[in-house]
This record gives C-alpha cells, structure tokens and sequence, in this order.
C-alpha cells in the first residue's frame, strides 16, 4: 500500500515540477523558492525599481514644469494687476481733468466750444479705460494690456496740453 501512494505522489511532484515558474506571483512557494534560487527574483525586483525610479524623475520633473507655469501665471497675473492698477488711476486723473475743465469754465477762464470738444475726447477715453479694464478681467493678455495702457497715458499727456493750451472765452 505503500508503494501506490508513492508512485502517486511522485508521479504528481514530477508533474508539477514543469508548471512551477520562477515567478513566485505565479508559482507559490515552490516558484518563489525557484526564482530566488535562479536570481530571477532578484532581475525583476531591480527591474522594477529602475521602472520606479524612471517614473519618479518624471513625475519631479512634471512637478518642477508645473511649479515653473504656477511661477509664470502668478507673475503675469502681478503684472496684469499693476497695470489694470495704472488704468484704473488713469480713468480718476480723467476725472480730474473734466473738473479742471469745469473750472475754468465756471471761472470763465476756457472758451466753451473748445472745452466742450475736449470734455468728449475725455468722455470717450474713459469709456475706453473701462473696457481696457474689463477685457483684462476677462483675461487680456499682458503685451496687449500694456500697449492699451501706453495708449491712455498718451491720451491723458495730450489732454492735459490741450487743456493747458485752452483759448480764453472770447470778448463780446
């Protein structure tokens, strides 16, 4: 009786000895056993880890790339704030000229029909810096904002030259 029981088992060792794999996800025991014997084990692990470490350094260098837009986003955004900043001063120096027009209307220091063409060019800047100023909320970008805030200043010196330059009323 012993015999059969034997050459059962040995028949099934011999049997299942050609399925074991090296790998022990795949073998059990007997292929973990195996593939550390064979150093297979230890090919895959370092494999693996070269993998790893491929993957980390990417995802560093993703992370430095992401950190270095962030960087650039919030320097723009400064940058767009100072100058919707000079706009939005800009549209209160206008003011001021509109009151120093009325001024020296009232003072009878201006010609009305001169003043009046210039209060319209105002009128009509400060309607400009108000859009300026919504397009760069919306997200103008930071060349065009700058070139539209060159633009106003150089309508607000000419304004305050022509305002200057004012003729008197005229004598009747």
């Amino acid at each position: 009786m012993r015999w059969p029981l034997l050459s059962v088992l040995a028949t099934t060792a011999a049997l299942t000895t050609g399925c074991v794999t090296d790998d022990p996800r795949q073998g059990g025991f007997v292929g973990g056993v195996v593939g550390i014997m064979s150093g297979k084990y230890d090919e895959r692990v370092a494999t693996r880890r070269a993998a790893l470490e491929d993957e980390s350094a990417r995802n560093l260098a993703a992370k430095w790339e992401g950190d270095s837009l962030d960087a650039g986003r919030h320097s723009r955004s400064v940058e767009l704030a100072s100058i919707r900043g000079s706009i939005s001063a800009m549209n209160n120096k206008l003011k001021n000229l509109e009151r120093t027009i009325r001024d020296l209307r009232a003072r009878n220091l201006a010609d009305d029909a001169s003043a009046t063409d210039i209060e319209k060019e105002i009128a009509a800047t400060k309607r400009r810096t108000s859009e300026v100023i919504a397009s760069i909320d919306r997200g103008m970008d930071e060349a065009t904002a700058r070139a539209r805030k060159e633009e106003l200043m150089g309508k607000i010196e000419f304004y305050e030259e022509m305002i200057r330059s004012l003729p008197p009323p005229r004598r009747r």
